[in-house]
């Protein structure tokens, strides 16, 4: 009985322990991602932590809907939060962001409307992580499209992006960086067996479906939705 008692104490223990958050920003636009989860979150082996998300102050929900939509981002200096953001990082409204250490600094992705049919990506870079000054970089708005998902390898200044190439999707695009988002050696380049005659149904639900990730000249895209087999995009050329 007695350790029955003490499993169930140290059960409740436990559950409390990990149940408790701390809230570190806020935001009025609810909808975080369509699908799949975003790179949001950086832990250092510091122990600092830089996250973002897709922030809103504007409580309207018609047109114009959040106008102030874009980049919240708040930073663990391995004792507090920061302030709660108010205010996106860019100077334009951008949405289902996603962040990455680049190099020594940390780099930001969101999609920006050009028009009701046209989107791009646009990044901006801070100068080390936990910088507050972003600027963006020359490469900015290139890579077309929206929801991208995007990786970077440790150590380096690579910057890899697959994204849908309209609202809603009709195909999906991949591009690649080598300096940190400032010029493109692949830029906004189709992926593969990924249409109704490979199998696939109909990707106009597929917003946010994808990952990619590499591993030395190994790139792989990992495509999956509704109704759909699994697929495993792979290029041994770093794309």
């Amino acid at each position: 009985m007695k350790k029955i008692l003490l499993l169930a104490v140290s059960f409740i223990t436990y559950i409390t322990a990990f149940s408790q958050g701390t809230i570190i920003g806020n935001t009025t636009y609810d909808v975080q991602t369509n699908n799949g989860s975003k790179n949001r979150i950086i832990v250092y082996d510091d122990g600092t932590i830089s996250t973002v998300w897709t922030g809103s102050t504007d409580p309207t929900t018609v047109s114009p809907t959040f106008s102030d939509r874009g980049t919240f981002y708040n930073r663990f200096d391995g004792t507090s939060w920061g302030a709660y953001p108010t205010e996106r990082i860019e100077d334009v409204r951008t949405g289902f962001v996603e962040i990455l250490k680049v190099d020594d600094h940390e780099v930001s992705m969101g999609h920006y409307a050009v028009t009701a049919s046209e989107f791009n990506i646009r990044l901006f870079a801070n100068e080390e992580p936990g910088g507050t000054t972003w600027t963006e970089t020359g490469g900015s708005a290139e890579v077309t499209g929206l929801w991208a998902f995007t990786h970077c390898p440790e150590g380096t200044d690579d910057i890899y992006i697959v994204a849908a190439n309209l609202n809603p999707p009709t195909q999906f695009n991949f591009s690649r960086s080598d300096d940190g988002g400032e010029t493109w050696s692949v830029l906004n380049s189709e992926l593969p067996f990924l249409t109704t005659a490979d199998g696939i149904p109909s990707v106009a639900g597929a917003a946010e479906s994808y990952q990619i990730r590499t591993h030395g000249s190994d790139v792989y895209v990992l495509f999956g939705m509704t109704n759909s087999d699994l697929v495993l995009l792979h290029s041994n050329d770093y794309g």
